[in-house]
């Protein structure tokens, strides 16, 4: 059985650990337990390993009330993400700003972007424009000493677009790629119903192999037309079709398998965790309630399936404590008790079954996946302390949008806090 962590959150969303295993959580309310924080105010807690709060954060605006978060150990930064692009880094210890940016307002390459509905390469018709989209999930992968990817989902054009993007932030530079290289044109189908499976997870490990779910054109059994069904989609963390595509460099595509995920994340071995929305997965047992599903680094076995037995639940987000490998997953619980009884609970999963329920349908061994440049450098010492400056130059070669702003994307530390000011500490 889980272990329930609290039980009086108000629409928990992200959730992430550090290296010594200190947990940070968002949520829309701060639990009745803890006191010091006004009860009306998105909040930001950070607990120590013994479960004490040491220290909150009060989002008093718009721009990041339901943050999705990530840890950054190379730049000993926590990363916070919102539904509307904003992107911020904050000082673990006493969680103020280091610094902001709106990644809406880049001008994305959409020129190649791999449609996993249909196999193509095309640009969607300008359909997938930033400053229109809404955004999901977030990972952070080093790459070396100099380059930082951060890895997006979203969607556009009437919530019927999911896609993923990938920013490259270059030490010294800037940002020197914004370019969506996935989405699905599924839900674009005449006969597609509205999907609610909308904010899609994602995570990538350090053998370079990233995994989001998206939707593909499956035949219902009952209409006989064909619908969009989530699936698991890996590929590699590297992958660019710009120039056409290699075979390492398709995506897997597990056509056999309706997963949706809502977040993601790995562990140190590689292992993916997904958590599902309400929907749950018909092909793991699991109906009418979320669930967290545990898969093996190369995608060829089932690590765990876990669910809580809640009616309607819907698993937000998931993170791996480093020290001991649990996962722990916010959970919206919603037909279970009041909207404030949403629940942190910790898993301690055992392996279920030996393989997955069908294999990938490409005949692509997903190791072959795995990037040549794996994620194990350090960033250097000389690189943290130069990382500021970088930060307040950080358009880089990314040109932004004609409705951008003209004040620097990255602001210095001296003004971080007025360039995110809906940002205040407890």
């Amino acid at each position: 059985m889980p272990d329930l962590i609290f039980d009086t959150l108000t629409s928990p969303e992200g959730v992430a650990f550090d290296p010594e295993g200190n947990l940070y959580l968002s949520t829309l309310r701060p639990p009745a337990s803890l006191p010091g924080s006004p009860d009306t105010d998105p909040t930001i807690i950070k607990l120590d390993r013994n479960g004490a709060v040491v220290n909150q954060l009060s989002l008093t605006g718009a721009t990041f009330a339901s943050p999705r978060l990530d840890f950054l150990p190379e730049l000993d930064s926590l990363v916070l993400f919102a539904p509307n692009g904003g992107l911020a880094l904050l000082n673990p210890d006493t969680l103020d700003p280091i610094g902001a940016i709106d990644i809406s307002r880049f001008a994305f390459d959409t020129s190649a972007i791999y449609d996993v509905a249909t196999g193509e390469v095309s640009d969607f018709g300008g359909l997938i424009q930033p400053q229109l989209a809404a955004f999901g999930d977030i990972d952070v992968r080093v790459v070396d000493e100099d380059t930082v990817q951060f890895f997006v989902t979203g969607y556009a054009e009437g919530q019927t677009t999911p896609f993923v993007t990938r920013l490259e932030l270059e030490v010294g530079v800037g940002f020197t790629e914004a370019k969506v290289i996935l989405a699905s044109s599924a839900e674009t189908l005449p006969t597609a119903s509205q999907s609610p499976r909308r904010s899609r997870g994602i995570a990538v490990n350090d053998q370079g192999i990233a995994l989001t779910t998206l939707p593909i054109a499956t035949p219902d059994p009952i209409a006989t037309e064909l619908q969009p069904l989530d699936v698991m989609v890996a590929f590699g963390a590297d992958m660019n079709v710009n120039d056409g595509f290699s075979p390492e460099e398709v995506p897997v595509i597990f056509d056999g398998i309706d997963l949706h995920s809502q977040g993601l994340t790995t562990d140190a071995a590689g292992n993916f965790y997904i958590a599902t929305n309400s929907v749950g997965t018909e092909a793991f047992g699991i109906h009418g309630e979320g669930a967290l599903v545990g898969i093996s680094a190369n995608l060829d076995q089932i690590i765990a399936v876990e669910s809580l037995g809640y009616p309607a639940s819907s698993f937000r987000d998931v993170a791996i404590d480093p020290l001991t490998g649990t996962p722990y997953a916010t959970v919206n619980t919603f037909s279970v008790g009041t909207p404030d009884d949403d629940i942190l609970v910790a898993f301690a999963p055992e392996p279920v079954a030996p393989a997955l329920p069908t294999a990938p349908a490409p005949d692509l061994p997903v190791s072959e996946l795995a990037s040549d440049n794996v994620a194990t450098a350090t960033v250097s010492q000389a690189a943290i302390d130069i990382a500021p400056v970088d930060l307040e130059s950080a358009s880089g070669g990314i040109a932004e949008t004609p409705e951008a702003v003209a004040a620097p994307l990255l602001p210095s530390p001296a003004v971080a806090v007025s360039a995110v000011s809906d940002l205040a500490t407890v």
